[in-house]
């Protein structure tokens, strides 16, 4: 299960290879993919990307169930019948219209926000969009992801990504299309599609993607300080794709390649291409992520998280009323002024977790008045939980 892409649009011919390790790293479900050599009947073709198909062993592999429903996108979550089933293919799309009927714009935000909550991986969401946002990845969600629900386990709906070649300073414009040599380092977040939407401008999920930011671009992109002390791995991976594909004083594979394809624009070779990613996009994009002011509907991206945040576990439930044990929860809540990202911590004790990549806890009361906003369930079992005949 593996495509074959031309790579012939990026003159650098690492986008695609970078684009998904920069997703990986930052905690997304992502493809493998790389440049190789082609050869057909024995004589070199061209570079070329292998990157992972999507199905079931995709899902395999990346540790979400195989049994679950992955849909490839090519809308922006408004007809189920343009969506392309990766698996689960002998069924219907019924679960893919309930989530576009539930994402519909014409109903209130209360009701979507419910929606959410009740259907989304939020966690999954957040840093799915986050990511996209720190890895400078444009040409996506009014096409170009997948939509994948665990449908044996808890039912929720998370996006994951396909397609990122244009990426890293490139976009598409209407007058040259895929072809521009510009390069772009202001990517922002957009709204493209009912669920990007919904996510980017409700309250709490908007601190929730910046808190998100803030750390992905800390940790995965590096400020220019902390690449300059090194290890700089973007600039190192980049390095060495391009001195595999194109070694100093030989007839390399990058040299074949331009002989038979040539190439567009400003016809630069993958090397220079490769040393142009590196100068005009990733020093412009850690100034902008790190410098510029970035606000979300007039919500900044917060400073560094303390290595403390002030939590607390307010509630457990360890003996449900009803005696199935799988509506036990417990309940974690946030004391500070700011969100809290709880990617990567644990809990240990009676319960043993650690929480995924994107889990962010907002500032807020934690009660009824506040809509809960401040406090996190975490719970046995999401199916159990949310059938309780009396919730928390």
């Amino acid at each position: 299960d593996t495509n074959l892409l031309t790579n012939w649009a990026d003159k650098s011919k690492v986008r695609n290879a970078m684009g998904y390790e920069f997703l990986r790293r930052c905690g997304s479900p992502s493809h493998y993919a790389f440049p190789i050599r082609m050869e057909r009947n024995g004589e070199f073709f061209s570079i070329t990307d292998l990157v992972e198909d999507g199905g079931d062993r995709f899902l395999d592999r990346v540790g979400l169930d195989r049994e679950g429903t992955l849909y490839k996108m090519y809308d922006k979550i408004e007809v189920a019948s343009k969506a392309v089933k990766k698996s689960r293919k002998d069924l219907g799309t019924d679960d893919l219209q309930a989530l576009i009927d539930g994402l519909n714009e014409s109903l209130s935000r209360d009701a979507r926000r419910e929606y959410a909550y009740d259907n989304l991986d939020l966690a999954a969401t957040v840093n799915h969009l986050a990511a996209y946002v720190v890895a400078g990845i444009s040409d996506t969600g009014h096409k170009n992801f997948y939509m994948y629900r665990d449908t044996e386990g808890d039912g929720e709906w998370t996006p994951l990504p396909w397609d990122v070649d244009l990426s890293a300073g490139r976009r598409w414009n209407s007058t040259d299309k895929y072809f521009d040599d510009s390069s772009f380092s202001n990517l922002w977040i957009r709204s493209p599609n009912r669920l990007w939407e919904l996510i980017h401008n409700t309250p709490e999920f908007r601190h929730m993607i910046l808190r998100r930011i803030q750390t992905l671009r800390k940790e995965i992109l590096l400020s220019a300080a902390d690449a300059a002390a090194g290890p700089d791995w973007y600039k190192d991976m980049v390095t060495d794709l391009r001195n595999q594909m194109d070694p100093i004083g030989i007839v390399s594979d990058s040299d074949l390649d331009y002989t038979k394809w040539g190439s567009w624009g400003n016809n630069d070779r993958s090397r220079t291409a490769a040393s142009r990613l590196l100068f005009e996009w990733l020093i412009p994009k850690r100034s902008y992520m790190f410098n510029a002011a970035r606000n979300q509907g007039g919500v900044s991206v917060p400073a560094d998280q303390i290595s403390l945040p002030p939590l607390t576990i307010e509630t457990v439930e360890f003996l449900p009323a009803s005696g199935n044990q799988d509506e036990e929860y417990l309940v974690v809540k946030n004391n500070g002024g700011v969100s809290v990202d709880l990617s990567g911590f644990t809990l240990s004790g009676g319960v043993d977790y650690t929480f995924p990549p994107g889990t962010v806890i907002p500032a807020g009361a934690g009660n009824a008045g506040g809509d809960y906003i401040g406090t996190l369930h975490l719970v046995r079992d999401a199916n159990a939980f949310r059938a309780r005949s009396t919730g928390p």
